[in-house]
């Protein structure tokens, strides 16, 4: 597993792992169930990297501390095609590509339909036929009594069922999370003050989220809480950077104090 000043990261693509490899890597998680991205450069990847990533496999990024949990993943997906670039003639060799979660969730298309049932009925189907597995936490159910009919893509369903259940939704890998548009999907233990590693703070305004960074909490995600200063706030948007090769290992977000 790669290491610089007890951090260590990861790279999984397909079956494989591959560490000790230096890399680049943004990962973003936006509000409201967008679909979440990586940007991905890796230096002198092995071949059958390349062909893994070419192909359309699937890939995971990792990172995190080697005296805390080890590498957490940060954010994942399938290749986005057209985002492919293997420079080979350049002295650093380096891979680009674009990882997207709208990729994985654009390949499931649904077809079903029910007489009479509710949103979380229909809810269980979709995780179910997505191969999902479902965190769902909204407060209350809604009932279609003249039925409903599934036809499309998963993101389309997601939208409208969680707009219905009066949620947000995100796909954090295997997992589908739902929770209140004014709740939270998990409370975190994190803390960032100076002596934590928060680098900036910038205050919430009456028509501005707060925005913060700090150094990397690879498992922060949109729903957590975290408290900043001294002060619990909601995460809407998540940001994710690390570099290998520099001194970037860091985590943004833009909340609101709750």
């Amino acid at each position: 597993m790669g290491e610089l000043m007890g951090r260590v990261w990861r790279i999984v693509v397909g079956s494989r792992s591959y560490s000790d490899i230096d890399l680049r890597a943004a990962a973003r998680w936006p509000r409201d169930g967008a679909p979440a991205t990586v940007d991905l450069t890796v230096y002198h990847p092995e071949p059958a990297m390349v062909n893994a990533i070419r192909a359309g496999e699937p890939a995971i990024v990792l990172a995190g501390y080697a005296n805390d949990v080890g590498s957490v993943a940060i954010g994942g997906g399938r290749p986005v095609r057209k985002s492919v670039d293997y420079d080979r003639s350049s002295v650093d060799m380096p891979l680009t590509v674009q990882l997207s979660a709208a990729v994985t969730t654009s390949e499931v298309v649904l077809a079903a339909s029910w007489p009479d049932t509710t949103a979380r009925e229909v809810l269980a189907s979709v995780a179910r036929t997505a191969g999902l597995v479902l965190d769902d936490q909204s407060a209350a159910d809604v009932r279609y009594p003249r039925g409903y009919v599934l036809a499309g893509g998963l993101t389309t369903a997601l939208v409208e069922l969680a707009r219905d259940l009066g949620c947000r939704w995100m796909v954090d890998g295997a997992t589908l999370r739902l929770w209140p548009v004014d709740g939270v999907a998990r409370r975190s233990a994190s803390v960032w003050t100076a002596s934590t590693g928060l680098m900036s703070v910038t205050p919430a305004g009456a028509d501005a989220d707060l925005r913060a960074t700090a150094r990397l909490t690879p498992a922060l995600r949109p729903g957590h809480t975290l408290r900043v200063e001294g002060g619990d706030v909601r995460v809407l948007e998540v940001v994710h950077e690390i570099d290998t090769v520099s001194d970037t290992w860091q985590t943004s977000i833009a909340g609101r104090p709750e």
